[in-house]
């Protein structure tokens, strides 16, 4: 089995085209990302494409080249560290595989001056390549792989292609986390047009991921799905537990339509919404019940 699909990242001169046009021979659709439009937070955008992907995918720059390209040109990055989690959350459910293209700095910046004298690269200025060359080597930890085209057989083998698009563990459709999680929080709906529900930044969805953080919740620990779809109608819930998985109702509605589909519910909490709307000031009454069911969850587990 192969990753659903895979997000190449790297800076200019490190054989992400080479490499890319390999992978893709072995079976992979490939787009190519730019910076995501100033008219939408780069979270949705992203999170959006990860969304509506139909077929095995290879992502020419993503999330990390915006984290890179975003302060040298832009001046900032259009994804807060919260932001960066929380796509972290859409990419591990989903099963991607991050792939950092990172020769020697001198064989980049020899490749990238080429093709800079005949016109054919984005940075003009070496104190800017540079920059960038030592942003995506600080980012390694957020990749799966590390590709060094040098160091690597060439033409690249099969055997390097096979380590490259390896499987990566997915969440049942409709679901995102971890794909091991002990628990999964079930919402009644999401409030964007795809079915990602909790990776907005602010309203009830800030509010619940915060209230998870500081009830030490880990992001291998957790998973999420919405009770119905964007478009209305209930979504099938049985297919999206998985076996020996606590369900967590966040709602009545949520709660209901768990009954409904004959999935009993550990425990229900109060919707993040409500909450918020009604309880405003006392979050760290909302903190303590997450604590007490992370408590009482690893006392199961033990």
């Amino acid at each position: 089995m192969r990753a659903a699909h895979l997000v190449i990242e790297g800076p200019d001169g490190a054989g992400k085209t080479t490499l890319a046009q390999a992978l893709c021979a072995s079976g992979y659709a490939y787009r190519h990302e730019g910076p995501p439009p100033p008219t939408v937070p780069a979270l949705r955008y992203y999170a959006g494409i990860l969304a509506r992907l139909e077929q095995p995918t290879l992502l020419d720059r993503f999330h990390l080249g915006e984290l890179v390209y975003g302060p040298i040109v832009r001046e900032q990055s259009g994804l807060s560290l919260v932001a960066v989690r929380l796509l972290r959350r859409v990419l591990n459910g989903l099963g991607v595989r991050v792939i950092l293209c990172l020769p020697a700095y001198r064989t980049a910046r020899e490749n990238w001056q080429r093709r800079r004298d005949r016109g054919g690269e984005f940075l003009r200025d070496e104190v800017a390549f540079t920059a960038s060359y030592r942003a995506f080597a600080s980012l390694r930890r957020d990749a799966h792989d590390v590709f060094d085209y040098e160091a690597s057989e060439w033409p690249i083998s099969e055997h390097i292609i096979s380590r490259l698009t390896a499987f990566r563990p997915v969440c049942r459709p409709g679901v995102i986390g971890s794909p091991t999680a002990s628990v999964l929080f079930v919402s009644d709906h999401t409030h964007e047009p795809f079915e990602l529900p909790f990776i907005t930044e602010r309203g009830r969805d800030g509010f619940f991921n915060r209230c998870l953080e500081l009830a030490g919740f880990e992001e291998h620990e957790v998973a999420f799905t919405a009770a119905y779809r964007p478009e209305g109608g209930r979504n099938d819930l049985v297919s999206r537990v998985r076996l020996g998985q606590r369900v967590v109702a966040l709602g009545e509605m949520a709660r209901r339509a768990l009954d409904a589909a004959g999935v009993t519910a550990w425990a229900t909490l109060p919707h993040p919404h409500y909450w918020i709307r009604f309880h405003a000031r006392e979050s760290d009454r909302y903190i303590r019940f997450l604590t007490h069911l992370r408590r009482d969850t690893c006392r199961a587990a033990s």
